[in-house]
Parts: structure tokens; C-alpha cells; sequence
């Protein structure tokens, strides 16, 4: 029986030890996929947020670019109304326009030169001096009817500048000319990269071939190399390009690296780019997952270890109750043994007893005063009768008489045979 109710015991032990590493090991498989379940929300958490927030700073810095080149194409078809307007004789263009346009760069620094051509491409007005000056859209003015242009222009410092342009007609709609206005670049760069202190990769604004009108990156080495090429060209939106070309103007994309939104200028057909680097967007995601990994791994290591010690203890604690098994095992067979041995040796004094009791019994038998014959020596029982001496002691006792004769008789009774040596 104690055998019995030892073995159960330990099982109903082991298997509470077990139970308590399987809702363990759940516990702990359940908080680490809600950990990553985390991590992986609050990446795309920050993503969609860097989104919104590329797409809202290209809508801002789009508009404010608009209201730049808004407020230069108003003074291009105000100087277009005055030249319609006066007429004098010694210049195609009048003085009065003239004094218009110094009047009004002052207060338009983002334009760094006013320029007119005449009908025939040549330069009639320059508001600074020039030794060059490239006009890419007169020959759209002139042959394709093109009222409004946007795009780049070689400057005399051989760095390109934005070029905006304007055709000019007389009151009868015969072509006169165009009006240019010609912006530094740096002006938009700076503009940006002072505007609410961004915190993006890139800007670039282009117009809808694709070629780039000025821009800025945090990328000192590429600042210059952006005005005048074409966003193909450019690392930043060379992937995407194509896609941010056909987009419409509003639309948000996401490479392998960066974040881009482009976003349509109002009134004018050109586009801004704006480049988040998803490195920089997702740093503070980086360090919270190092911290939720540092925990995962601590915890981990702790599950670890716990399960580990109710291992090494379900272990030891089997190896103690099996200890005890072959001790309590070995208490029985030697309690077996000794109540066999203890048994016999019972049997063994039941059996002495018995024959005590029957000596005992003899004895009394024997005991007391036996009637004898003085002549024949026999002996009287109770029932009267008279026996031979040994008859009776046969008859109540065990012992076996054999027949001899004594020294004396034998002298008596055959003194000549010599029976006993002297």
C-alpha cells in the first residue's frame, strides 16, 4: 500500500510542474508576440505619420513656392499692360516701363533680372547687366503660341537660374516679344531650408517633363547639381520618378528609403517634391524596438532560467522520490523477509512448545508412585494391569529398550562365559 500511494504522488507533482512551464512558456510566447505585434504597429504608425506630415509640408512649401511665383508673374503682366499701353518712338520699350520695373524689384528680392525681347529675339531691356543671356522659351512664345513658361536659364555665373516668361502681344494680338524674369535658385534654398526649420531629406521643384527648377538637400555636395537637371537624374527621386510625373500632383510614395510627396503648385505647372529619409523618420523607432528587444531578451533569459530551475527541480525532486521508492521498496522486502523469518521461527517454538507440552505430559505420566512387583518388576497401570517394566515405558514414553545383561547377572547367570573384560 505505501508503494501505492507514492507513485501517484509524484505524478500529480510532476504534472503540476509541467503545467506550470506550458502556462509559462504561453504567458511569456503571448506577451513577446504582442511586443513585436507592437513593434510592428508603431513602425507603420510612424510611417503613416511621416506621410501626412511629408504631405503637408509639400503642400505648404508648394503654396508658399506659388505665392513667390505668383507674385513675380504679376509684375510681368503688369509691365506687359504698360508696354501695351504707352508707345514711344525712340524705344520699343518706353521709359515709363522701365522705371516700373526698377520701382517694383525692390520689393521682389527672390528676382534677381527683368529682361524684354523684341519680336525678333533681340534683348531690349536687361535690369542688370549681361554678357549672356539664354532664352529657351522664346522660340515656344514665338512659334507655339505658349502664353505662360517655367523652367531654368544659364546665368552669367554659369550656374543655372529659374526662368519665368511671358508673351507679349500688341492690342491687334501681333507678337511683340517676351517679358523674362530670372530667380536664383538660392533663394528657394534658402527659403526652405530656413521654412519652420525642416526637417526633411529633399525639395526639389520641377515642371511636368521632369526637369528641376531649383531644390535643396540636407546633402551640401548635391545642392548645386539639382537645378537644371532632370528628377531621373537626381538619387533621391530616380526611383520614384516616373511615378511622381504621372501622379497627378498629389500623391505620396515610399521606396526602400525615403518617403516622397510631391504636391501641384496652384496656377502654375510645375510640381515640389518633398524627400523624408525613412532612416531618420523611423530613429526613434529604432531605439524603442533596441528597448522592447532588450526587454524581450531579458525576458526571455528570465523565462529561461525559471523553466530551467523547475526542470533541474522536477529532476531532482523525481530522483528523491525514487530514492524513496527503492528505500521504501527495500523497508518492504526486509519487513517481508523478517515476518517469513519470524514466521518460521513461530513454527519453530509452536513445534518445541508442543513438544514441551508432550514431554511435560510424560513427565507427569511418569511421575508419582508406580505399583511394582519386588519379585518380576512389573508395573500396574490404572486400569489393574500388570506390564513389563518395559512394555510400560515403551507404551508412555519414546523410549526403546534393547536387551543386554548387566556384569552381575551375567557372573550369575553364565559364570562360564568371560562377557565383560576385566
Amino acid at each position: 500500500m505505501p508503494m501505492n500511494k507514492s507513485i501517484p504522488q509524484t505524478y500529480f507533482s510532476e504534472k503540476a510542474y509541467i503545467r506550470v512551464i506550458l502556462l509559462l512558456g504561453m504567458g511569456f510566447a503571448i506577451l513577446a508576440g504582442l511586443s513585436v505585434l507592437s513593434i510592428i504597429r508603431d513602425r507603420n504608425t510612424y510611417l503613416n505619420e511621416s506621410h501626412h506630415i511629408t504631405s503637408a509640408k509639400a503642400q505648404v512649401l508648394g503654396e508658399n513656392g506659388a505665392s513667390v511665383l505668383y507674385d513675380v508673374d504679376v509684375l510681368l503682366n503688369a509691365i506687359h499692360f504698360l508696354w501695351q499701353s504707352h508707345t514711344e518712338t525712340d524705344s520699343i520699350v518706353p521709359s515709363t516701363v522701365k522705371k516700373f520695373i526698377q520701382g517694383q524689384l525692390v520689393f521682389l528680392p527672390q528676382v534677381s533680372n527683368i529682361t524684354i525681347l523684341s519680336a525678333d529675339g533681340t534683348l531690349q531691356y536687361s535690369s542688370t547687366p549681361l554678357s549672356t543671356f539664354d532664352t529657351p522659351s522664346f522660340v515656344k512664345h514665338k512659334d507655339e503660341w505658349l502664353d505662360f513658361y517655367a523652367g531654368t536659364s544659364r546665368l552669367d555665373s554659369g550656374k543655372r537660374g529659374i526662368l519665368i516668361s511671358r508673351r507679349a502681344e500688341s492690342y491687334d494680338s501681333k507678337f511683340m516679344g517676351i517679358i523674362a524674369a530670372t530667380i536664383d535658385p538660392v533663394v528657394f534654398s534658402n527659403k526652405y531650408e530656413n521654412y519652420l526649420n525642416i526637417d526633411v531629406a529633399g525639395i526639389a521643384l520641377f515642371d511636368l517633363q521632369g526637369n528641376v527648377l531649383t531644390g535643396w538637400t540636407n546633402q551640401a555636395e548635391q545642392q548645386w547639381n539639382m537645378t537644371g537637371a532632370n528628377i531621373r537624374q537626381v538619387a533621391m527621386l530616380a526611383d520614384s520618378a516616373d511615378e511622381i510625373l504621372n501622379s497627378g500632383g498629389r500623391k505620396t510614395f515610399e521606396t526602400e528609403n525615403e518617403i516622397i510627396s510631391s504636391f501641384q503648385l496652384p496656377d502654375f505647372t510645375l510640381q515640389i517634391a518633398v524627400v523624408s529619409d525613412k532612416h531618420s523618420v523611423l530613429a526613434t523607432w529604432y531605439r524603442e524596438t533596441m528597448f522592447k528587444a532588450g526587454l524581450i531578451a531579458i525576458s526571455t533569459l528570465l523565462t529561461g532560467i525559471a523553466i530551467l530551475l523547475m526542470t533541474w527541480q522536477i529532476q531532482k525532486r523525481k530522483t528523491a522520490e525514487g530514492k524513496l521508492l527503492k528505500h521504501q521498496q527495500h523497508l518492504e522486502e526486509t519487513v517481508t523477509r523478517r515476518t517469513s523469518q519470524l514466521s518460521e521461527l513461530n513454527n519453530d517454538l509452536r513445534n518445541k512448545n508442543e513438544d514441551l507440552l508432550r514431554a511435560m505430559n510424560e513427565i507427569q505420566t511418569l511421575s508419582g508412585l508406580l505399583p511394582i512387583c519386588s519379585h518380576c518388576k512389573k508395573i500396574r497401570d490404572d486400569s489393574g494391569y500388570w506390564s513389563q517394566l518395559e512394555t510400560y515405558i515403551g507404551e508412555h514414553t519414546q523410549a526403546e529398550f534393547s536387551h543386554s545383561i548387566c556384569p552381575s547377572c551375567a557372573k550369575i547367570y553364565y559364570p562360564d562365559m568371560d562377557l565383560y573384560d576385566d
